[in-house]
């Protein structure tokens, strides 16, 4: 609607503006033939199959918004502009998941993304100029002139009434915008993407460094063990050995999850610009669920709204128009021009109505043609292969998700076992039943259930953010049933 308002305020404008220096009659007003009927599509060179139905998909989408006259594709959505206020009541809002709140602290840190919203506002100023493809141009010359030993300065006005490369370019405004939409998205997912995993990087580091902690408290008994028992001639310098050499790789082990951490928590405030407490993210080891739609839902909705699919479509659209363009060069354009000219001793003055009609010969023209045909079936191909991913991607994630919300309950229940284990094996080893040795394997396996369990964690997880990305979640939902899950 706004583009819509803002060439009839130029065209009124303009044509006021002849007004006063001429009283010719005003040119006819005109309407695009390309928005007379939005129920089909544009159809002046056959350029293959139109994408006004992903257009449509679009917007139903957005949801019901005021759309420009004729338009499938509605006004876009504003996208917020952050300021110092906003920094502040984000740190401060207690109410807010902490993983929600260092995603909104991301948006105003993360350079990339800040600069994602520069090239956003560019995507729909070219829009926007796209617009006014067809509005009238207004011109306005002095010149000396010799043989009227004066300046002579001359207004005119021309509105087009056929071109089709100004049509084209008009066309082009829906899928410039739709492009700068779908790729402020991407955009966004990428995000959060690199924010989860420095999270999901300090997560894991943390919680390993726990579980190794307890790892060499058990290893330093059994050492202290093994060790009393040779100095009484109960044991043997092997037990001490195996004991020494089980501590020292849990010792090296602990320095490297250190640096891990350290390196996560790096990561992390130089996204969101603020000191990280790493006791906020501590996971809770208990059974989880998710409620997850099946397969098809997800599906269904990847191929209607994903963001790189829309980015893909919306290129194929511009590349068919770009060739629309080429080859509006074989066709005559026609326009109405008016015009008055008076010299500046203001004893001579002229003005007029004509039309134009103009045919263009370019011997480059039929190889510029060619070239954007070309473009044309690389763009359908980048969309097809952008589809048959996604279709992988999706299925494959799906699964991931499953199976990891089925591995996670049994990995609980192989910790639970091996703590049983443990114990047994000590009592059994006191009872003179297992040697030490069998009690070192049983500290190890611990561990290693452990490590696992928080392995599956967050690759359960980042499967299931990748699985809402790819069928274009809200991220503020996804980040929170993260939230819920994690924590």
């Amino acid at each position: 609607m706004k583009s819509f308002a803002r060439r009839c305020l130029v065209a009124g404008i303009a044509v006021a503006m002849v007004q006063g220096c001429s009283t010719a009659p005003k040119a006819p007003p005109f309407t695009s033939p390309v928005y007379s009927d939005p129920n089909q599509p544009l159809d002046l060179v056959d350029l293959g199959v139109s994408l006004l139905e992903d257009e449509e998909e679009l917007a139903e989408r957005l949801g019901p918004v005021q759309q420009r006259p004729g338009s499938l594709v509605p006004e876009p959505p504003q996208i917020k502009i952050y300021s110092l206020s906003d920094l502040e009541k984000t740190q401060l809002d207690p109410l807010m998941g902490q993983l929600i709140r260092d995603f909104e602290l991301a948006k105003l840190n993360d350079p990339i993304y800040q600069s994602a919203l520069y090239e956003f506002q560019a995507g729909m100023i070219s829009a926007d100029l796209s617009s006014l493809a067809y509005t009238p141009s207004l011109s306005v010359t002095n010149r000396f002139l010799e043989n009227e030993s004066s300046a002579r300065t001359t207004v005119s006005v021309s509105q087009p009434l056929f071109n089709l490369e100004l049509l084209a370019t008009l066309e082009e405004e829906d899928s410039k915008r739709a492009a700068a939409q779908a790729t402020m998205k991407v955009r966004e997912y990428e995000l959060v993407d690199r924010v989860f995993t420095a999270i999901t990087n300090l997560i894991k580091a943390q919680e390993k460094l726990v579980v190794n902690d307890a790892r060499i408290k058990a290893l330093e008994n059994e050492s202290k063990g093994a060790k009393r028992e040779q100095e009484l001639g109960q044991g043997t310098i092997t037990d001490v050995r195996d004991s020494v050499v089980r501590l020292e790789q849990a010792r090296a082990e602990q320095i490297k999850l250190g640096s891990a951490k350290a390196s996560a928590l790096r990561t992390l405030e130089q996204l969101t610009g603020r000191t990280v407490d790493p006791s906020a993210y501590v996971l809770r080891k208990q059974a989880r669920s998710i409620d997850l739609p099946p397969l098809d839902t997800f599906m269904s909705g990847a191929l209607q709204f994903n963001s790189g699919l829309l980015q893909a479509r919306a290129n194929q659209r511009l590349a068919e128009l770009s060739a629309l363009k080429s080859k509006s060069a074989y066709l005559p354009s026609v326009s109405i021009n008016a015009a008055r000219s008076y010299s500046d001793r203001g004893d001579t003055s002229n003005s007029g109505l004509n039309f134009g009609f103009s045919v263009p010969v370019n011997a480059g023209t039929f190889y510029q043609a060619q070239i954007a045909s070309a473009k044309i079936s690389q763009a359908q191909l980048t969309t097809a292969q952008v589809r048959q991913k996604l279709e992988v991607d999706v299925e494959q994630t799906h699964a991931d998700v499953i199976s990891g919300l089925q591995e996670l309950n049994i990995r609980l229940l192989a910790i639970e076992a091996a703590e049983l284990s443990l114990t047994a094996t000590e009592k059994s080893f006191s009872g003179g039943v297992r040697t030490r040795l069998d009690v070192l394997n049983s500290v190890q396996t611990l561990f290693v259930v452990n490590d696992q369990y928080i392995n599956s964690v967050v690759e359960l997880t980042k499967s299931y953010l990748t699985l809402n990305n790819l069928t274009s979640q809200p991220v503020s939902e996804s980040v929170a049933k993260l939230q819920a899950f994690l924590f």
